[in-house]
């Protein structure tokens, strides 16, 4: 219920669309790789997010990235918001 009320709520007020118009302009390709239907479909798969610890969410994500994402990015260290704005 929650993925679909973002969707349909939040979603279109992003500047998606824009971004990607902006980039083909510059001549650059914006993708948007976690709003592939597959991906959507997957994660509406997943249980609520009070059942859900962070290392459970890590395992999903990185299930799904890996066949797709280079080992150096799939399996790369936690980095908390303090130390990657240092």
């Amino acid at each position: 219920a929650f993925i679909y009320l973002d969707l349909k709520t939040r979603l279109p007020d992003h500047f998606i669309q824009q971004y990607e118009k902006l980039t083909y302009a510059a001549g650059l390709r914006w993708e948007t790789p976690f709003l592939d239907k597959k991906v959507i479909e997957f994660t509406a798969k997943i249980p609520e997010p009070e059942s859900l610890s962070e290392i459970d969410a890590t395992h999903y994500l990185r299930r799904l990235m890996r066949p797709h994402f280079p080992e150096s990015v799939v399996d790369r260290p936690k980095r908390s918001r303090k130390s990657f704005l240092s």
